[in-house]
């Protein structure tokens, strides 16, 4: 019951905060739309997937040859009718579903689930590993440590600790496309102009091979 508490608490700090930025709005009817649909047949531990709109999003879209940019993992409490979604995006958040489908382009989102569906047990292990990375910031240089942590990272290492399913695979950053100008502009931002050495060796997981992850199946989708 404590996890619980505990998990309620963060949802609170972190969805007043994100209902005071006001320049997000509330998002359009289909966005409104999608988050009924999702909510209708939501489950906690349902990996969510959006196609982010974030200053970012360009550079993913070219290094991984997809739209699907941003992760989520879905989380309701006990007792509660809202649903949320426990994201690593300006840091470790649990963002309102709407919300957090306003982000997407078009309000645009596929919602995948563990193959056969998790037990309360394994949900119930499933949260605190989520909650663990709070207060993690956002990881810019999408290293594989803990002491920063981004969006796929995030379900990964949370699924794979609690639970020892492994959601995506595992890359290297040089399995990627680096020679698209859009990437080329992201290193020398992020790792060039700050005297910080790139290693092409560095693991890394996408947002897209979870949606091509053979762990999950589809159970709702936008398109």
């Amino acid at each position: 019951m404590q996890k619980w508490k505990t998990f309620f608490c963060f949802v609170l700090q972190t969805a007043c905060v994100a209902c005071a930025q006001a320049d997000r709005g509330p998002g359009t009817a289909d966005q409104r739309l999608g988050a009924s649909e999702v909510a209708a047949g939501a489950q906690t531990g349902d990996v969510l997937l959006i196609q982010s709109q974030s200053a970012q999003s360009p550079a993913l879209r070219e290094g991984t040859g997809s739209p699907w940019t941003h992760v989520g993992v879905v989380v309701q409490v006990p007792n509660q009718t809202e649903w949320f979604v426990a994201e690593a995006s300006s840091g470790i958040e649990v963002t309102p579903l709407a919300r957090f489908l306003a982000k997407s382009q078009g309000g645009t989102f596929v919602l995948r689930r563990v193959k056969g569906g998790l037990t309360d047990a394994q949900k119930t292990t499933l949260v605190p590993a989520l909650l663990a990375f709070g207060g993690k910031p956002y990881d810019i240089y999408f290293e594989w440590s803990d002491d920063a942590i981004y969006c796929s990272e995030l379900v990964f290492k949370a699924f794979e600790r609690a639970l020892g399913l492994q959601i995506g695979a595992v890359q290297m950053f040089r399995d990627l496309r680096l020679d698209g100008p859009l990437v080329r502009a992201l290193i020398r931002a992020r790792y060039t102009s700050r005297g910080r050495p790139f290693d092409p060796t560095e693991s890394i997981v996408t947002p897209v091979s979870q949606l091509d992850s053979q762990v999950l199946e589809t159970i709702a989708s936008s398109l």
